[in-house]
């Protein structure tokens, strides 16, 4: 028996990461017991997610404020067998604004409305 996809992938954006939820189907009539998440962000793999390190949550940054990304998991378990993958995508928030001011020639006085949050 091959391992069942992840359920209900839920992503959490700030500006600079997100915060990836998922569900992992546990009835042995359902999936293969699953002991790894492969997570792709934009096609890229970005983490081998182990669920006894992990559980059913991971962080993933950083991330470029108001971009839009997808992120593709499958499942895999102790005999390296591969679940159908799941895709969703998000929008990470807009990033407070940066303003700038020149004391001289070679300062600046940088004042960051709030700084960039990471969940």
């Amino acid at each position: 028996q091959t391992p069942a996809p992840v359920k209900n992938i839920n992503v959490s954006p700030s500006d600079y990461s997100a915060r990836v939820t998922w569900d992992i189907p546990t009835a042995p009539e359902d999936s293969s017991y699953i002991t790894h998440v492969r997570l792709f962000l934009n096609g890229r793999y970005r983490k081998y997610i182990s669920r006894a390190m992990y559980g059913t949550a991971f962080n993933v940054l950083p991330l470029k404020p108001n971009t839009e990304y997808t992120v593709k998991m499958d499942t895999e378990d102790g005999s390296l067998q591969r679940g159908t993958p799941v895709t969703t995508s998000f929008t990470t928030k807009q990033a407070e604004p940066v303003n700038l001011v020149a004391i001289s020639y070679s300062s600046l006085d940088v004042t960051i409305a709030k700084p960039p949050t990471y969940i």
